[in-house]
Protein backbone atom coordinates (compact mmCIF):
# COMPACT_ATOMS: atom_id res chain seq x y z
CA UNK A 1 0.00 0.00 0.00
CA UNK A 2 1.20 3.31 -0.98
CA UNK A 3 1.52 6.67 1.64
CA UNK A 4 -1.72 8.06 0.16
CA UNK A 5 -3.98 4.85 0.62
CA UNK A 6 -3.67 2.94 -2.74
CA UNK A 7 -3.07 -0.33 -3.14
CA UNK A 8 -1.34 -1.42 -5.92
CA UNK A 9 -0.63 -5.30 -7.18
CA UNK A 10 2.00 -5.47 -9.97
CA UNK A 11 1.08 -8.59 -12.80
CA UNK A 12 3.00 -10.48 -15.13
CA UNK A 13 0.85 -11.92 -18.16
CA UNK A 14 3.46 -12.90 -21.03
CA UNK A 15 7.44 -13.00 -21.91
CA UNK A 16 8.15 -13.25 -25.74
CA UNK A 17 12.00 -13.43 -26.16
CA UNK A 18 12.73 -12.55 -29.90
CA UNK A 19 15.54 -10.71 -31.09
CA UNK A 20 14.60 -8.84 -28.47
CA UNK A 21 12.45 -9.23 -24.89
CA UNK A 22 8.89 -8.22 -25.00
CA UNK A 23 7.06 -8.11 -21.84
CA UNK A 24 3.36 -7.47 -20.62
CA UNK A 25 2.47 -6.44 -17.07
CA UNK A 26 -0.42 -5.03 -15.29
CA UNK A 27 -1.06 -3.29 -12.47
CA UNK A 28 -4.23 -3.27 -10.53
CA UNK A 29 -5.07 -0.36 -8.55
CA UNK A 30 -7.72 0.15 -5.75
CA UNK A 31 -8.81 2.29 -2.65
CA UNK A 32 -11.19 1.56 -0.34
CA UNK A 33 -13.14 5.00 -0.39
CA UNK A 34 -11.78 6.62 -3.22
CA UNK A 35 -12.19 4.04 -6.77
CA UNK A 36 -15.68 2.23 -6.64
CA UNK A 37 -14.01 -0.97 -7.95
CA UNK A 38 -10.21 -1.17 -8.92
CA UNK A 39 -8.73 0.13 -11.64
CA UNK A 40 -6.67 -2.39 -13.89
CA UNK A 41 -4.28 -1.23 -17.02
CA UNK A 42 -1.64 -3.40 -18.88
CA UNK A 43 1.78 -2.12 -19.81
CA UNK A 44 3.98 -3.56 -22.67
CA UNK A 45 7.75 -3.16 -22.79
CA UNK A 46 10.63 -3.66 -25.06
CA UNK A 47 14.15 -4.60 -24.10
CA UNK A 48 17.17 -5.83 -26.95
CA UNK A 49 19.09 -6.78 -23.47
CA UNK A 50 17.16 -8.56 -20.98
CA UNK A 51 13.39 -9.63 -20.03
CA UNK A 52 14.59 -7.64 -16.33
CA UNK A 53 15.17 -4.84 -18.44
CA UNK A 54 11.96 -5.16 -20.10
CA UNK A 55 10.12 -5.11 -16.34
CA UNK A 56 11.95 -2.37 -15.13
CA UNK A 57 11.34 -0.05 -17.88
CA UNK A 58 7.71 -1.33 -18.25
CA UNK A 59 6.38 -0.39 -14.47
CA UNK A 60 9.08 2.92 -14.59
CA UNK A 61 6.71 4.04 -17.78
CA UNK A 62 3.90 3.60 -15.90
CA UNK A 63 4.90 5.13 -13.00
CA UNK A 64 5.88 8.43 -14.99
CA UNK A 65 2.37 8.70 -16.97
CA UNK A 66 -0.81 7.10 -15.09
CA UNK A 67 0.78 7.21 -11.60
CA UNK A 68 0.46 10.55 -11.54
CA UNK A 69 -3.76 10.55 -11.98
CA UNK A 70 -3.88 8.39 -9.11
CA UNK A 71 -1.65 10.59 -6.77
CA UNK A 72 -4.58 13.43 -8.09
CA UNK A 73 -7.01 11.72 -7.09
CA UNK A 74 -5.40 10.65 -3.86
CA UNK A 75 -3.98 14.39 -2.99
CA UNK A 76 -5.03 17.45 -1.33
CA UNK A 77 -5.05 19.47 -4.83
CA UNK A 78 -4.81 19.57 -8.30
CA UNK A 79 -1.65 18.10 -8.57
CA UNK A 80 0.38 16.91 -11.33
CA UNK A 81 -1.93 16.70 -13.54
CA UNK A 82 -4.45 19.04 -15.70
CA UNK A 83 -8.26 18.24 -15.18
CA UNK A 84 -11.60 19.45 -16.31
CA UNK A 85 -14.93 19.87 -14.34
CA UNK A 86 -18.22 19.02 -16.32
CA UNK A 87 -21.34 19.71 -14.73
CA UNK A 88 -24.72 18.04 -15.68
CA UNK A 89 -28.37 19.38 -14.62
CA UNK A 90 -30.43 18.27 -12.57
CA UNK A 91 -33.47 16.25 -14.08
CA UNK A 92 -36.79 14.87 -12.60
CA UNK A 93 -35.56 11.75 -11.37
CA UNK A 94 -32.24 13.11 -9.74
CA UNK A 95 -32.76 16.73 -8.99
CA UNK A 96 -29.29 17.42 -7.80
CA UNK A 97 -26.75 19.15 -10.18
CA UNK A 98 -23.63 16.35 -10.67
CA UNK A 99 -20.35 17.69 -11.21
CA UNK A 100 -18.00 15.10 -12.89
CA UNK A 101 -13.99 15.69 -12.81
CA UNK A 102 -11.84 14.50 -15.34
CA UNK A 103 -8.33 13.80 -15.16
CA UNK A 104 -5.88 13.99 -18.34
CA UNK A 105 -2.47 11.66 -17.64
CA UNK A 106 0.39 12.83 -19.44
CA UNK A 107 0.22 12.16 -23.65
CA UNK A 108 2.71 9.69 -24.53
CA UNK A 109 3.72 10.20 -28.02
CA UNK A 110 5.80 8.28 -30.42
CA UNK A 111 7.05 9.05 -33.72
CA UNK A 112 9.34 7.18 -36.60
CA UNK A 113 12.25 9.19 -35.12
CA UNK A 114 11.69 8.26 -31.85
CA UNK A 115 9.77 9.46 -28.64
CA UNK A 116 9.22 13.14 -28.67
CA UNK A 117 7.49 15.55 -26.02
CA UNK A 118 8.18 18.76 -27.19
CA UNK A 119 10.24 20.11 -30.09
CA UNK A 120 10.46 20.38 -33.55
CA UNK A 121 9.19 17.21 -34.29
CA UNK A 122 6.21 17.51 -31.77
CA UNK A 123 3.09 19.16 -33.60
CA UNK A 124 0.40 20.61 -31.27
CA UNK A 125 -1.72 18.31 -29.07
CA UNK A 126 -3.38 19.31 -26.04
CA UNK A 127 -3.77 17.44 -22.90
CA UNK A 128 -7.41 16.89 -24.14
CA UNK A 129 -7.44 16.10 -27.60
CA UNK A 130 -7.87 12.39 -27.39
CA UNK A 131 -10.42 12.43 -24.98
CA UNK A 132 -12.81 15.22 -26.15
CA UNK A 133 -12.39 13.69 -29.75
CA UNK A 134 -15.32 10.78 -28.72
CA UNK A 135 -16.61 12.49 -25.41
CA UNK A 136 -19.40 12.07 -26.26
CA UNK A 137 -19.45 8.48 -26.03
CA UNK A 138 -18.46 8.28 -22.54
CA UNK A 139 -22.35 8.67 -21.57
CA UNK A 140 -22.20 5.97 -18.98
CA UNK A 141 -18.84 6.97 -17.25
CA UNK A 142 -19.64 10.68 -17.12
CA UNK A 143 -23.42 10.39 -16.05
CA UNK A 144 -22.61 7.69 -13.65
CA UNK A 145 -21.48 7.65 -9.75
CA UNK A 146 -18.25 5.92 -9.63
CA UNK A 147 -14.56 6.36 -10.83
CA UNK A 148 -13.53 4.91 -14.28
CA UNK A 149 -10.13 4.56 -15.66
CA UNK A 150 -9.79 5.06 -19.28
CA UNK A 151 -6.77 4.47 -21.67
CA UNK A 152 -7.35 5.92 -24.91
CA UNK A 153 -4.75 5.01 -27.56
CA UNK A 154 -4.68 6.61 -31.39
CA UNK A 155 -2.25 6.17 -34.01
CA UNK A 156 -1.23 6.60 -37.83
CA UNK A 157 1.07 3.70 -39.53
CA UNK A 158 3.53 4.48 -42.08
CA UNK A 159 1.47 4.52 -44.74
CA UNK A 160 -0.96 6.67 -43.25
CA UNK A 161 -3.66 4.73 -41.73
CA UNK A 162 -5.36 5.71 -38.43
CA UNK A 163 -5.52 3.21 -35.74
CA UNK A 164 -7.29 3.12 -32.53
CA UNK A 165 -8.29 1.57 -29.45
CA UNK A 166 -9.95 1.80 -25.86
CA UNK A 167 -10.09 0.38 -22.75
CA UNK A 168 -12.28 1.22 -19.74
CA UNK A 169 -10.89 -0.32 -16.29
CA UNK A 170 -8.97 -2.53 -18.67
CA UNK A 171 -11.97 -3.94 -20.66
CA UNK A 172 -11.89 -3.03 -24.36
CA UNK A 173 -14.43 -0.16 -25.19
CA UNK A 174 -15.21 -0.09 -29.16
CA UNK A 175 -17.60 2.92 -28.22
CA UNK A 176 -15.99 5.70 -30.10
CA UNK A 177 -12.96 4.30 -31.73
CA UNK A 178 -14.04 5.31 -35.09
CA UNK A 179 -14.24 9.25 -33.66
CA UNK A 180 -10.32 8.56 -32.89
CA UNK A 181 -9.64 7.39 -35.70
CA UNK A 182 -11.33 10.77 -37.59
CA UNK A 183 -8.91 12.47 -35.16
CA UNK A 184 -5.70 10.60 -36.25
CA UNK A 185 -6.70 12.15 -39.74
CA UNK A 186 -6.55 15.77 -38.96
CA UNK A 187 -3.17 14.98 -37.73
CA UNK A 188 -0.56 17.41 -39.86
CA UNK A 189 2.39 15.87 -41.09
CA UNK A 190 3.02 11.72 -42.46
CA UNK A 191 4.42 8.94 -41.32
CA UNK A 192 4.35 6.93 -38.04
CA UNK A 193 3.13 8.45 -35.12
CA UNK A 194 1.30 6.74 -31.68
CA UNK A 195 -0.03 8.75 -28.95
CA UNK A 196 -1.57 7.13 -25.53
CA UNK A 197 -3.32 8.56 -22.61
CA UNK A 198 -4.28 7.66 -19.22
CA UNK A 199 -7.42 9.18 -18.24
CA UNK A 200 -10.19 9.36 -14.68
CA UNK A 201 -13.45 10.18 -14.92
CA UNK A 202 -15.08 10.33 -11.19
CA UNK A 203 -16.94 12.55 -9.40
CA UNK A 204 -15.35 16.26 -8.79
CA UNK A 205 -13.89 16.63 -4.83
CA UNK A 206 -16.89 18.15 -2.49
CA UNK A 207 -15.93 22.53 -2.43
CA UNK A 208 -15.48 23.44 0.77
Amino acid sequence: MADNGLWLWPGFMEHVHGEDALLTTTVDIAHPALLSRPCFEYQHARSEDSAGDALRDGFAQWARTDWNVFVDLAGPGPGHCPWMDITFPGTAQNPGVAVRRVRLGAVTRVMASGTCENGPQAHPACDGCLFTAAMNTFAPQLHGTGTFGVRLHAARDVDGGPMADRRVNGEDWPAGVEALRAHVRDWPGAGFESRRQYVLIGPAPARG
